[in-house]
């Protein structure tokens, strides 16, 4: 059920990134039918094929896209996502996904709802292709700054 559920997910989150539908309509619609029939939404939001899951997925999505990003993010973890996503490969992580596009508000909203930087600061330390580099490294020197 959850497979079938994950996949519901993300075929809708896809579709409304390529054509004009409503991403946060859709997605609020899936989270309440889920919520009624008492399916297994938190274990379909933390499937992890080799991909990631729905919140990676959105994560790392072009908001121009996907105009409803930022409000998705904390919608999908209110409903069950793991703000972390799955260790390894580290490549599903949300934090990472949103920091290869240098978006920071995503960074900023994944870590204000649990994310932790550390699989992040391994990623960049092993080199991880970012798009603006110098924006999340400035972003990570500023993290443990605040942290100390």
């Amino acid at each position: 059920m959850a497979d079938s559920l994950y996949k519901q997910v993300m075929d809708t989150l896809v579709t409304c990134a390529f054509t004009s539908a409503d991403a946060l309509v859709e997605v609020e619609k899936l989270i309440a039918e889920a919520a009624e029939r008492a399916l297994p939404l938190p274990a379909a939001l933390n499937t992890y094929p080799i991909n990631g899951g729905p919140l990676r997925f959105v994560a790392g999505a072009d908001p121009e896209q996907l105009p409803d990003k930022y409000r998705l993010i904390p919608i999908l973890i209110h409903a069950g996502a793991d703000p972390n996503g799955m260790p390894h490969p580290r490549l599903t992580c949300p934090l990472v996904a949103a920091a290869v596009t240098g978006d920071v508000e995503a960074m900023e909203l994944l870590v204000s709802h649990g994310a932790k930087i550390e699989d992040l600061q391994h990623e960049v330390a092993q080199g991880l292709f970012m798009n603006q580099p110098a924006v999340v490294t400035q972003w990570l020197r500023n993290q443990t700054a605040s942290e100390q």
